[in-house]
């Protein structure tokens, strides 16, 4: 999102994980499409603990990343891939880039390059996180309050000590 001087906004500028894949491809597949569909995503693998304490093990959970002004947008593009043997909308579409895909040669979008048979079955193997959540402490009330207490406490207290001790009386 940009705003009227074509400056990214801050939303923008923040990265967030949309979810974790099963699977390398799968991640790959996922940043792959999302890029395509125009939102800024990349894939990013992390290995696990257990592949070092197991050997020959190797166990990744690989993260599809994605800025957070467009989190909804891409959830949703995921989300809306039909679980088929191809990614097509009702119309035959193709999911990403709206090809007519009503016979295809082959399961390859020959418009934006989407597999859409591997991005059919992409949904079981791909756990969404919960959407971001807004770290500033202005637009989340709790936090605030908590943040006011945190420091009224302290202050009082201060405040009340040094009364005794000007004072004298306890």
């Amino acid at each position: 999102m940009t705003d009227e001087n074509n400056t990214p906004s801050e939303d923008d500028e923040r990265v967030v994980r949309l979810g974790r894949a099963s699977d390398e491809p799968t991640a790959h597949l996922i940043a792959q499409t999302l890029e395509r569909a125009g939102y800024r995503a990349r894939a990013a693998g992390f290995e696990t603990i257990a592949s070092q304490i197991v050997p020959g093990s190797s166990q990744f959970t690989v993260d599809v990343l994605i800025h957070e002004g467009d989190y909804e947008a891409a959830r949703a593009l995921i989300e809306g891939a039909p679980t088929s043997e191809l990614a097509v909308d009702d119309k035959r579409r193709c999911v990403v880039c709206r090809y007519d895909m009503a016979n295809p040669a082959s399961p390859v979008c020959p418009e934006c390059g989407t597999d859409l048979e591997a991005l059919g079955g992409v949904r079981q193997r791909f756990i969404f996180d919960a959407p971001p959540r807004d770290p500033s402490l202005l637009k989340n009330p709790g936090a605030l309050l908590g943040l006011i207490v945190l420091i009224a406490l302290p202050v009082s207290c201060l405040g009340y000590a040094v009364y005794t001790l000007i004072t004298g009386s306890a």
